[in-house]
């Protein structure tokens, strides 16, 4: 199961992803939680401690991580890189443990899926195609608030998108337009989760 989470800022997307994961977990079920949000807040939703918080870092703020997967220092343009890095083993070598749930933060992404390769976005791609395509875990990816995760290509290979909404024109909006993006990545099943 693969699912993103998304929609308009502050209308619960962090909460709602904390919550399918632990309750995957309870389930007995091995669960990777993303925090794909630039204002990452996953952590505090799992119930990590404040002090371990201060301890988790986003892959895209690891600088010797991104250099030695692909070759190339970070913020490097040109030259040459792997633009296939093993990622394989980040879920359990870095991500953070908690409940049956390894938490990884990704940080933001800079490029869209057709724009800038740099090393940082190389990596931060192939992981979550790792993650959503070739892993038999339970993946739930607490997405950036509004559609810019469509637009670099990050999420294609979901199963199903939660898009949650609050009552206004600018929520709706924006789970219309995120529907008819997913449609066109080949996402077949959207979900609305309507709030108060």
């Amino acid at each position: 199961m693969k699912l993103a989470i998304t929609g308009k800022g502050g209308v619960g997307k962090t909460t709602l992803s904390a919550i399918l994961s632990h309750l995957f977990a309870l389930d007995g079920r091995r669960v990777i939680a993303i925090d794909a949000d630039p204002d990452a807040n996953l952590a505090q939703a799992l119930g990590i401690k404040a002090s371990d918080i201060k301890e988790i870092r986003s892959i895209a703020e690891m600088p010797d991580l991104i250099e030695e997967r692909t070759g190339a220092k970070p913020g490097s343009m040109g030259g040459f890189f792997r633009l296939n890095p093993r990622v394989d083993d980040l879920p359990e070598g870095i991500g953070y443990k908690i409940d049956g749930i390894a938490l990884l933060v990704i940080g933001k992404s800079k490029a869209t899926a057709s724009g800038c390769f740099c090393p940082e976005n190389i990596l931060l791609r192939r992981l979550l195609r790792h993650l959503f395509v070739e892993r038999e875990d339970v993946v739930i990816a607490d997405m950036e608030a509004g559609i810019e995760h469509l637009t670099r290509g990050t999420a294609e290979a979901v199963d199903a998108f939660i898009v949650v909404v609050e009552p206004g024109q600018r929520s709706i909006q924006t789970a219309e337009t995120v529907k008819e993006m997913a449609g066109r990545i080949g996402v077949k099943k959207f979900l609305l989760l309507p709030t108060k």
